[in-house]
């Protein structure tokens, strides 16, 4: 059993002193280190402004942009002139021959800052990462690099969004696009919620009228339609993973009326919650749709 620990640790491609979230930096802080051999890549997201060099000389850093280090290239960032307190971010070290490849896939230019929008957007992997670091098993290479894929895929579409927001919205887009994603984050992950279209409208003092008009223009998708698919996403999980009781797993989704469910789902999946569980899959139920 010591052998298998000892092997799993020593291909662990990171270490716990080397991950951080949210440090806090002095105003004197300055990170200048030159190339040096078998360096590991250093992965960043600032949340407050800071001063980097990047491949482009030095830049300011904006909060939500992300920093790829490759292992050849000298770091080199400090706070910005005159500011009342030290840069903040998120990072981590990990082993170049393990990241660089999975870096070569995502497209994504390294030493070079890639804006965001998202200060926090770091956070999330980096908490996983560490919990495969500090109690890893057999297993844990494989998550770490699954974690890492995802995130670099979540860096994608994050600065995607961004100069989305940036060059083709309107104003008006522009103005309400972070309360929207917001919104659109919570109907997806807490679909149970009851929440109607005018309360939702009412959050950000808007007509219902306005809120569905600017969801649909942002998402191509409204946000009754959004609601409704995420419920159904849930009630399929639950009935294939769980024995639990169709009226429990309507409740669960946010219907309280589980013949109205069951109606729901049968016409959007082309089978009962009952010929679901019972192995009704994709193969045989009509396609998904609103």
């Amino acid at each position: 059993m010591k052998k298998v620990e000892k092997t799993v640790k020593n291909s662990i491609p990171l270490r716990a002193h080397l991950i951080d979230l949210d440090t806090h930096h002095d105003t004197a802080f300055a990170l200048d280190a030159e190339v040096r051999e078998n360096e590991d890549c250093l992965i960043m997201c600032f949340r407050t402004e800071a001063v980097i060099l990047t491949v482009n000389g030095m830049e300011t850093a904006h909060p939500g942009d992300c920093m790829l280090h490759a292992h050849t290239f000298r770091r080199f960032h400090t706070s910005v002139p005159d500011a009342r307190q030290g840069f903040r971010n998120d990072w981590f070290y990990i082993e170049s021959s393990f990241f660089l490849p999975l870096l070569k896939q995502s497209d994504i230019p390294p030493n070079t800052l890639i804006p965001t929008g998202q200060p926090d957007l770091l956070e999330a992997p980096v908490r996983e990462l560490l919990k495969e670091v500090n109690d890893p098993d057999a297993f844990s290479p494989a998550a770490i690099r699954h974690i890492i894929s995802l995130m670099l895929l979540n860096i994608q579409r994050a600065h995607i969004r961004y100069l989305r927001r940036k060059t083709e919205l309107t104003r008006s887009q522009r103005y309400y696009y972070d309360t929207f994603l917001r919104l659109r984050e919570t109907i997806k992950k807490e679909p149970e919620r009851d929440c109607s279209i005018s309360a939702l409208a009412a959050e950000i003092h808007l007509s219902k009228e306005r809120f569905n008009v600017l969801y649909r223009e942002l998402f191509g998708i409204t946000p009754y339609t959004e609601l409704v698919q995420s419920r159904l996403v849930r009630a399929k999980r639950l009935l294939s993973a769980t024995a639990m009781p169709i009226k429990e797993v309507a409740l669960r989704c946010g219907w309280q009326d589980v013949h109205y469910f069951s109606r729901l789902f049968r016409g959007k999946t082309g089978c009962t919650p009952g010929e679901f569980r019972r192995g009704c899959t994709a193969e045989n139920s009509k396609n998904f749709h609103i």
